[in-house]
């Protein structure tokens, strides 16, 4: 997975036009940090604990005229993000006006979709 990362970011930098490691800038770093915006907080601290490992090996760390690992800071993990509502407001309250609260299916249906609103 970590060779991944690298792999990625080295072919980010490609074509950001760099073609030396030394050329990398803090620049290049959070640009290709906001191409990822999409992921999620755990996968977003997985890469920059990546990068920043890499940046800190002597091999390559000698080619760099900044250390570039110092301002990769982990990303906070949001309590909520791993629960993502793919239904608006609006949509949940016409499903919950339609379920039949007589059955005893639909008193079940009506209490998760309810519990699943919160």
């Amino acid at each position: 997975m970590k060779q991944q990362i690298i792999r990625d970011f080295l072919f980010f930098a490609e074509e950001e036009q760099i073609s030396n490691i030394s050329e990398l800038s803090q620049a290049t770093i959070l640009k290709y940090l906001e191409s990822k915006s999409h992921f999620s907080t755990s996968t977003k601290s997985g890469i920059i604990i990546t990068l920043r490992d890499f940046f800190k090996c002597p091999e390559i760390a000698g080619m760099l005229e900044k250390d570039l690992s110092v301002n990769l800071k982990v990303v906070r993990n949001d309590k909520h993000e791993h629960l993502p509502s793919t239904y608006s407001v609006d949509e949940i309250k016409r499903i919950l006006a339609v379920i039949d609260r007589k059955t005893p299916e639909g008193k079940k249906d009506y209490a998760v979709i309810l519990l699943g609103k919160h």
